[in-house]
């Protein structure tokens, strides 16, 4: 246990070199903890389709106390690594997981793939039931939406949406705030057009 932590410590002290040679220790490497650690001191070294590997096991086990976050760095080194359908299949086993708010989480995650993949139909279908949002989840769905109905040719629709959001900063990052500005420039504009 006690070089588990040291092997923590050392990739959050971004050391991921001196972690990865403790975690290949025999006596070390077959501790619960070490595929995630070992995939986190890959990434530290850039070794991304290698940390893949060692957290993939992970996913196994949704009980496993790594199991949320091993798949959600999963998710953005395969979007990374630019393989967007491998993100989706991570994404896809966080979704129909037990616990709803990670699956919600995993699913707005999907969409927002699906959307800039141009999968509109795929998004669509990805988007999670209004009933089963919690509160913060709401401005992300909307932004969602709107986007959804701008790809789709819907620009009124769209505008109503991120114009929704524009007067409402304090419910979401302020990231999130200027693409709804963005996004509502767009749909104002796509409105415009004959």
């Amino acid at each position: 246990e006690i070089a588990i932590r040291l092997a923590e410590a050392w990739v959050r002290d971004k050391k991921p070199a001196e972690a990865l040679d403790l975690l290949s220790q025999s006596f070390v490497s077959k501790h619960p903890a070490a595929p995630f650690w070992k995939g986190m001191a890959l990434l530290g070294l850039g070794r991304l389709a290698e940390a893949v590997e060692s957290l993939t096991p992970l996913l196994e086990d949704p009980e496993g106390p790594f199991f949320t976050e091993a798949g959600f760095t999963m998710e953005s080194i395969q979007m990374a690594l630019g393989n967007p359908e491998a993100a989706l299949e991570t994404l896809d086993i966080l979704a129909h997981n037990a616990d709803p708010a990670l699956g919600t989480k995993a699913s707005l995650h999907r969409v927002e793939i699906l959307l800039d993949a141009g999968r509109h139909k795929d998004a669509s279908e990805a988007m999670p039931d209004a009933a089963t949002l919690k509160p913060a989840d709401r401005p992300v769905t909307a932004f969602l939406e709107a986007q959804l109905q701008l790809a789709e040719g819907h620009p009124d629709e769209a505008t109503a949406g991120f114009q929704t959001l524009v007067d409402q900063p304090q419910v979401q990052s302020s990231h999130r705030y200027h693409l709804a500005v963005l996004g509502l420039a767009e749909a104002l504009r796509a409105a415009k057009k004959p």
